[in-house]
């Protein structure tokens, strides 16, 4: 259980004042429940973004002085594909540790941060291969703000949800079953128009799921119940869906300026 600050009125405070200052220090606790969320995710974003240009930086270093660049290709090959396993692996023991709550989540969620800043360093190379170091960095950096701004007004959305989220919870289990079943469909039809809805259906998923998210932790915070443990699960949580809003953001974009090409 998260420290009760409002024991010490108990101890310190007349009756009166007890009654007078629950409700601030309730808010004051439920604010900086919130709050410390945000910084463990930001924490995890950071990590990946500084993984991701310190693999670029060194790949870069390697085939400057002069690394064989069939030799990087594989080892770099082999990276990824180790980083993708060890995603969902992490994935699992974040779960499982989390449940058992006898360790803190801390250490497999960077971790996974780290693996996913790998993966994104095959993307960065990527678009600075097809689009030239200049405009490559412009569309992450486009992706990147457009995500922050989504991701605030979706904050602005669940925390001034009054109600239950059961009409979320219906809205992502509809677009989850259609999506696979429209992707079933699609697999015989093959058609454009039907991908470009697959696309939107999984996008909206994702905000779906993000302002769910984001009203669930704001309620185990209101709760009083938010441990530590809580509080980076809830963080990990937030931060895998800002990178999955972050990279269908860039999808679209690279989409849009590919055609201007």
């Amino acid at each position: 259980m998260a420290l009760d600050v409002d024991d010490k009125n108990v101890i310190y405070n007349s009756p009166n004042q007890e009654s007078s200052n629950k409700p601030t220090s309730k808010l004051a606790s439920t604010s900086w429940s919130i709050a410390k969320v945000f910084m463990y995710m930001f924490m995890f974003i950071l990590i990946s973004g500084v993984v991701a240009a310190g693999m670029i930086l060194i790949i870069n270093q390697s085939l400057y002085h002069g690394a064989d660049p069939e030799m990087m290709a594989k080892v770099y090959l082999g990276l990824l594909i180790g980083s993708a396993i060890g995603l969902f692996i992490m994935m699992l023991v974040i779960n499982f540790v989390l449940l058992s709550g006898r360790h803190s989540v801390l250490v497999p969620g960077i971790i996974y941060s780290t693996l996913v800043g790998i993966l994104l360093s095959s993307v960065t190379l990527v678009l600075v291969a097809s689009f030239g170091e200049a405009d490559g960095l412009r569309l992450i950096g486009m992706a990147f703000g457009i995500t922050c701004g989504t991701y605030l007004i979706m904050s602005f959305i669940a925390f001034l949800s009054k109600g239950n989220m059961n009409v979320y919870l219906i809205a992502i289990s509809g677009l989850f079953i259609g999506s696979i079943a429209l992707i079933l469909l699609n697999i015989f039809l093959r058609s454009s128009m039907i991908s470009w809805i697959i696309s939107f259906a999984i996008f909206a998923l994702i905000i779906f799921t993000t302002i769910y998210d984001l009203h669930n932790m704001k309620r185990i915070a209101e709760s009083g119940q938010m441990t530590r443990n809580l509080e980076l699960y809830c963080a990990f949580n937030l931060y895998v869906d800002f990178i999955n809003i972050f990279l269908r953001v860039l999808y679209y974009l690279i989409i849009i300026f590919g055609r201007r090409k």
